[in-house]
């Protein structure tokens, strides 16, 4: 949901029982280095000075676990086995990647009309980071440029678009829609809640348009019945979206870091339980 992660920026696949390197991720610092190549296989995988681990049968998941770590500017060192046949080590410094493809992008279509165009391919946010990527912020800034080139109305592409954020879901409608409750939640002894826009301007009330297919979920759910229900905009695309009707939390198996047993973040990490809380 971040849109970022730690690594070297290298996506992997396999082939045959062996590891490869599948694409390298422009900027990242497995591409600014030159020496990894797509179709390289990895044999062994280091944590800095440490002794290598031989992957040889393991899984994609199991070795992308070890490349890529938790802490930026750590060092990797991979053992890669060329086309040519050639071993060679090559050492990488942690970074972070940015994944461009999950963040907003805009465009104008012109044809009889000049039309702006927002493709949103998740509602992301860094929960972690105040400053970090919001994709309401980003949508709004998206807007601003189209509004600069005097578009005559604007179509914003949520298809394949699985949800995310739902603070960020509510304050993207309330760009649209002066103010009022854009969903209700309800848990299993909770009373009824609804999410509002309490903001009562308005950043763009020209003509819009919500593209949705059946992979539309969650998020993009809700926000295309908000902007159907406000009789705001057409929602065109397939005759049904996915049908996500419950809210998800996210809770970190890692054991408390404040507990100096635990403190090392170098550790595996153990990933999370995605609970479902509400409808």
């Amino acid at each position: 949901m971040r849109g970022s992660f730690f690594g070297i920026g290298a996506q992997l696949k396999e082939d045959d029982g062996k590891i490869k390197i599948a694409v390298l991720i422009s900027g990242g610092p497995a591409w600014k280095s030159g020496e990894l190549k797509a179709e390289d296989e990895i044999i062994k995988i280091g944590q800095g000075n440490a002794e290598p681990v031989d992957v040889t049968g393991y899984s994609t998941t199991d070795a992308v676990k070890l490349i890529r770590g938790a802490q930026k500017g750590s060092e990797v060192r991979l053992t890669v086995r060329r086309i040519d046949g050639s071993v060679k080590v090559i050492s990488l410094i942690r970074d972070e990647i940015k994944l461009d493809d999950t963040f907003a992008k805009s465009a104008i279509i012109n044809g009889d009309h000049k039309v702006g165009y927002i493709y949103l391919p998740e509602f992301y946010i860094d929960f972690e980071d105040p400053n970090g990527a919001k994709c309401s912020e980003d949508v709004a800034k998206e807007i601003q440029k189209l509004k600069a080139e005097n578009v005559e109305g604007i179509i914003i592409d949520l298809r394949g678009n699985g949800g995310g954020s739902l603070p960020e879901v509510v304050k993207m409608a309330g760009l649209f829609i002066e103010d009022g409750p854009i969903c209700v939640v309800k848990g299993r002894e909770d009373k009824p809640y609804q999410w509002k826009d309490k903001d009562k301007s308005v950043l763009y009330s020209g003509p819009l348009t919500v593209m949705v297919d059946e992979f539309s979920a969650s998020a993009s759910e809700i926000f295309a019945a908000a902007i159907q229900d406000y009789k705001r905009g057409i929602i065109i695309g397939s005759s049904s979206t996915y049908g996500k009707g419950t809210v998800q939390r996210t809770i970190p198996l890692n054991p408390e870091s404040d507990n100096p047993v635990f403190s090392n973040k170098t550790s595996e990490d153990l990933g999370y339980v995605k609970l479902t809380l509400q409808k």
